[in-house]
């Protein structure tokens, strides 16, 4: 949706290449990056895997833009354009909005998202979501654990809410942009968020 938001107001395209965001991205023959668009990394179909990008930015947690440029470059492998789930899109996307505009992924939401729609329990922060009104897991008994630290919380799966917030999501979703009465979010960039980008053959139940 951030994204999207972004594209409306011309901040960026969506269908720019990675190399437009980030001139100096490389990756590894026969990997042609200037093939692989925002809008393909944010449905998952970047056309490479990349298991260093996923690991180092969850468990060292220690990816910085010097260190995502370098896994990019040396440890991706190639793929067809097509939909595999993966934490990469996200954080490689993540990246190229944060070079674009420069303003974090996180700043992004909570500027451009949480506040506008009322979602004052979201936060990219494990730090707030511990000390606030958030559901955590526990340790096995009956006290809260912290699941992540902060350097864990990644464009691809660094968010917090409650379900109360989730609801105005859905609300705004649901409304086309509106909630509570008043018009949030642009219906055309709700549209653009909605609309089908993967045409994948899955069946369910059978």
């Amino acid at each position: 949706m951030t994204a999207a938001l972004l594209h409306e107001e011309d901040a960026l395209e969506l269908d720019g290449a990675l190399p437009d965001f980030i001139p100096e991205a490389r990756a590894p023959a026969p990997i042609n990056l200037a093939q692989t668009s925002l809008r393909d990394l944010l449905n998952h179909r970047p056309g490479f895997s990349n298991g260093a990008i996923n690991f180092r930015s969850y468990l060292p947690a220690n990816l910085d833009e010097a260190a995502l440029l370098h896994a990019l470059q040396h440890h991706s492998r190639p793929l067809e354009i097509d939909f595999r789930y993966s934490n990469v899109g996200y954080v490689v996307a993540a990246a190229a909005m944060e070079r674009r505009t420069g303003v974090s992924w996180r700043e992004l939401l909570e500027q451009r998202i949480f506040a506008p729609l009322g979602m004052s329990s979201s936060t990219t922060s494990i730090e707030r979501a511990v000390g606030g009104e958030f559901a955590l897991g526990l340790d096995g008994g009956f006290e809260r654990a912290m699941v992540k630290v902060e350097d864990q919380m990644h464009a691809a799966g660094g968010t917090c809410s409650s379900v109360v917030d989730l609801l105005r999501w859905l609300e705004a979703n649901l409304e086309r942009g509106v909630i509570d009465g008043e018009p949030v979010l642009p219906p055309g960039v709700v549209r653009q968020a909605q609309a089908p980008q993967i045409q994948y053959d899955w069946q369910y139940g059978r």
